[in-house]
């Protein structure tokens, strides 16, 4: 066999080969590092190499009420905009896809908030909530409203949905139209054949179909909420006492605040697995609700 017949026949692992390397040498390394660095403790300050102490970053962190109160604060912020943004973000794409003039137009100017520097917008966003000179109090005293600290602690939360939802909801919108774009018309067609009205098409026809995709829009959406960072650094700096610090926030501050490497790597692979468990769940669920299609 001469090099080009060689080359021909193993095509997909030239191309393919090089790139492996590269992913796994920027995702692979850094996160070995990390695990090493989470069973030993090491100021980034200090002269003096890591010191080897075993579990004990990881037990140290599941004790810590900061951990705790970061992790939950994740949770709740993961479950609340992610119903929010893939309610909304359906509900959007089902109304758009009836729009039949002006849809390329209506796309872009939703893919906005997507194509925003997310730190800049979130800097903006907290501009428009200042209580003295924000936007939105002075709408509120123009028409004779008291002013309105967003950011204090009986409001933080549902300005940063706000923030979250109008940030992620146009992906959610474009995969889904995307989405109902690739059904098949015979489908409706049957539908109309047999008597059923728009409620029951929804239902019984396009939403069901439309699982698969919801499910890998709520997977990529759902990983980029849960470790958000730049929005919270922007707006709250995970004040106001600490309520909006979520876990990679938390990641930031043992690392480059405190110093604490070998801590804020056992938090990071804590995250990670978290993310991981999330991820894997949703594409089993996703590769069930495929399987009954077929």
């Amino acid at each position: 066999m001469n090099v080009k017949e060689w080359m021909n026949k193993n095509t997909k692992w030239i191309f393919t080969i090089p790139t492996l390397v590269f992913v796994v040498g920027c995702i692979g390394y850094p996160l070995c590092y990390a695990l090493y660095m989470s069973f030993h403790s090491w100021r980034m300050s200090s002269v003096n190499p890591p010191i080897f102490i075993g579990l004990a970053n990881y037990l140290a962190i599941i004790k810590d009420e900061r951990t705790v109160n970061a992790t939950l604060f994740t949770f709740k912020y993961f479950i609340v905009s992610s119903a929010l943004e893939v309610f909304l973000g359906v509900s959007l794409a089902l109304i758009l896809s009836k729009i039949k003039r002006a849809q390329g137009v209506i796309r872009t100017a939703f893919l906005f908030p997507m194509v925003a520097t997310p730190i800049a917008m979130g800097y903006v966003w907290r501009i428009m909530f200042d209580s003295s000179m924000g936007l939105f109090n002075s709408i509120l005293r123009f028409f004779g409203v008291s002013p309105i600290d967003f950011f204090s602690v009986a409001h933080v939360f549902k300005s940063l949905m706000v923030m979250e939802t109008w940030t992620g909801t146009p992906l959610i919108l474009l995969i889904v139209i995307s989405g109902i774009a690739g059904l098949s018309n015979d489908y409706y067609e049957s539908a109309k054949i047999d008597g059923a009205n728009e409620i029951q098409t929804l239902f019984k026809i396009t939403l069901p179909l439309l699982t698969p995709t919801i499910i890998m829009a709520f997977l990529l959406r759902g990983i980029e909420i849960l470790k958000i960072y730049d929005l919270i650094l922007a707006t709250t700096e995970g004040g106001p006492q600490r309520m909006t610090e979520n876990l990679n926030y938390l990641v930031y501050t043992y690392a480059f605040e405190y110093m604490q490497m070998g801590r804020a790597s056992a938090l990071m692979i804590f995250f990670f697995l978290i993310v991981m468990l999330f991820a894997l769940t949703s594409m089993a669920i996703k590769k069930r609700i495929e399987r009954g299609y077929e």
